[in-house]
């Protein structure tokens, strides 16, 4: 199996790479990726799950990726220090969280111009708007997620204009430039509002 340390930016000629960078542990709900994996790999056989991260499900996980049969296909790559330097390689991230906040991992492999698919739950639809910065799906349909996947897949087009637009919505939004832009707008609009009242 082709290590990640090989791989070179996304292309359309390398394997289909799917990653996720965080903690494996309970509420990131893992299992539900590696079905949807399974799921979206028996009819792309080259492709690639990387898993970037470490915790108390990892050994569970490694067993569930050999029972799967996709174990060749799955890469645990632990705790990386450099970890966010990988988001360029994969095709999509993916996060099949079951509660989350406002993902910082999602808001990081967005700004990296990385197309993003996840499960809609609060939180994550602050981010994703299905289509349009991403693709977003309910909660644990793993089908839904794998064909999702074989979409991005087979439309490079698609991926790329989603990729896009989601960096710009998190640069528009939550970057510190943009954080600063709406902090601005809204003292504006109060102290409007103030004047008004004693107007």
């Amino acid at each position: 199996m082709q290590a990640v340390e090989g791989l070179a930016k996304r292309n359309e000629e390398a394997p289909f790479t799917i990653g996720y960078i965080g903690q494996l542990i309970s509420r990131k709900n893992m299992p539900s990726m590696l079905e949807a994996f399974a799921l979206f790999v028996a009819n792309q056989p080259s492709a690639q799950l990387v898993l970037i991260g470490d915790g108390e499900e990892r050994q569970s996980l490694e067993a569930l990726a050999q029972q799967l049969n996709i174990a060749s296909n799955v890469q645990f790559l632990g705790f990386l220090d450099d970890r966010l330097k990988y988001l360029p390689t994969f095709n999509t991230f993916a996060l099949t969280s079951s509660l989350e906040g406002i993902p910082r991992c999602l808001m990081e492999a967005m700004a990296a111009e990385t197309c993003v698919t996840a499960y809609n739950i609060p939180g994550v639809d602050q981010l994703i708007s299905h289509g349009k910065t991403g693709l977003c799906f309910p909660l644990n349909d793993s089908a839904a997620l794998a064909q999702g996947w074989t979409q991005l897949s087979q439309d490079p087009a698609l991926q790329a204009s989603l990729a896009s637009a989601g960096q710009k919505f998190v640069q528009e939004n939550y970057s510190a430039e943009g954080m600063a832009t709406h902090y601005q707008r809204l003292y504006a609009d109060l102290l409007k509002n103030k004047v008004k009242q004693y107007a």
